[in-house]
């Protein structure tokens, strides 16, 4: 009895209060003979019934070319509820009109790096300042290196003549360059790499004359927004693409050369190119769930939608936010049905058996602080290697010495063992 008062309650509030025809009520009598014979499954019919659909579903999507015809689509796990599993999503009635306030929730390490109140106009105020520099181009001048011992910078004068490159490179900073900052990478893919990159992946990246390691995330490309879609992966399908990481701060413009270096060791592969972008903490990039339904009753612009939820308590929660079709039709939810995540819908227009009905969610991504400088010396780059995804070389393998306090406990213990020795 209160499955048939919520049917008809929820059929009369997506009507557009006119009186109730019969073919209205026909449908919603079969709808709810339909609705107990669901209610009345036992858990295992139940969870047959929804493995045929996940099957059907996984068939679908393994018959696809590439996974690019399912983007940024997700299950909904049974055994979690979906408020529970999407609890930092949210719903967003345009991607492109909708605001996103950049300064919501922000990670700790935002509060390690450097915002320019007008970037441009600070651009604009180094360069005057660098064009009155007293050095002049094809001008001779003598360098004198300070803090750095001898012994240092003799062994890395050997080591570079020994790889017959014979030059050191030396760079000044302008204002503002030794501070950190979120850096934006225009990118595109070389000739050469056919392979698609995943966001955070480690790569080797040389900005200018600096040479940094780290796991940069990417996005789309969207000059004119101010949301940009985050991108699981990076093919070269796409060419172009818009990459994200900690870094010290780089002027554009600025060429820009990444490399993917094998895991097992090896010589680094040419994988994108481009050029810096300006510095912006405030870029929000969002990443995007798909959650799927399938049309299971259909009366006009009116249908139930099943397997998207599995609770009731899930539908009341995500009801506010919106839903489309694969066929371009937008709609809502009206109420929900049953107690397993059945759910009554009302759409712009007619639907078709084949079609399919989407929910978007999204949620702001940021890069991890895995970024590390590093240096042409090989010592030195084994010794800053990405800590999160290689192991990480110890003091002997770099070459170390020990600490003054491991040499005296050392010494201690030697000369303890030698009194032993002794008694």
């Amino acid at each position: 009895n209160s499955l048939n008062r919520s049917l008809r309650s929820g059929a009369a509030g997506g009507c557009a209060g006119g009186p109730r025809s019969e073919v209205q009520t026909q449908i919603d009598s079969l709808m709810g003979t339909e609705l107990r014979r669901l209610e009345n499954l036992t858990p295992e019919q139940r969870e047959a019934e929804m493995q045929r659909v996940m099957e059907d579903r996984k068939a679908a999507q393994d018959a696809a070319e590439d996974e690019r015809n399912f983007p940024d689509q997700v299950d909904t796990p049974a055994h979690i509820p979906a408020k529970q599993r999407f609890l930092r999503y949210r719903g967003l009635e345009s991607f492109h009109r909708s605001r996103w306030d950049p300064y919501e929730s922000l990670p700790m390490d935002y509060a390690r790096i450097y915002q320019f109140q007008n970037i441009r106009q600070t651009y604009k105020r180094v360069l005057q300042a660098f064009a009155e520099f007293p050095v002049k181009a094809e001008q001779y001048i003598l360098i004198v290196l300070k803090g750095v011992p001898r012994a240092a910078f003799d062994v890395a004068a050997d080591e570079l003549l020994q790889k017959q490159r014979g030059f050191l490179t030396f760079s000044g900073l302008r204002k503002h360059e030794h501070k950190w900052s979120i850096l934006n990478l225009s990118l595109q893919f070389a000739n050469q790499f056919k392979e698609p990159i995943k966001s955070k992946e480690s790569l080797l990246i040389h900005i200018g004359f600096r040479s940094i390691r780290g796991n940069p995330i990417f996005s789309e490309p969207n000059p004119h927004g101010d949301k940009h879609k985050f991108l699981r992966y990076w093919s070269p399908e796409d060419k172009f693409a818009v990459a994200t990481l900690y870094g010290p701060i780089v002027y554009p413009p600025c060429p820009v050369l990444c490399f993917r270096t094998p895991k097992g060791g090896g010589q680094a592969e040419l994988a994108a190119f481009g050029s810096a972008l300006m510095p912006d903490p405030k870029r929000v990039i969002l990443k995007r769930v798909v959650l799927v339904g399938h049309l299971y009753r259909i009366y006009k612009r009116q249908a139930v939608v099943r397997m998207m939820f599995h609770t009731t308590e899930d539908v009341l929660w995500f009801k506010p936010v919106g839903l489309r079709t694969k066929l371009g039709q937008s709609g809502h939810i009206i109420a929900p049905l049953g107690t397993h995540g059945y759910m009554k819908c009302q759409f712009s227009n007619g639907l078709r058996a084949d079609d399919k009905v989407y929910m978007s969610l999204y949620k702001r991504v940021y890069p991890k602080w895995t970024t590390i400088p590093c240096s042409w010396l090989t010592a030195v780059e084994a010794r800053y290697a990405v800590p999160s995804l290689e192991p990480k070389p110890t003091a002997m393998e770099l070459g170390e010495l020990p600490d003054e306090d491991e040499e005296k406990e050392q010494g201690g213990k030697k000369a303890a063992d030698s009194g032993s020795e002794k008694g």
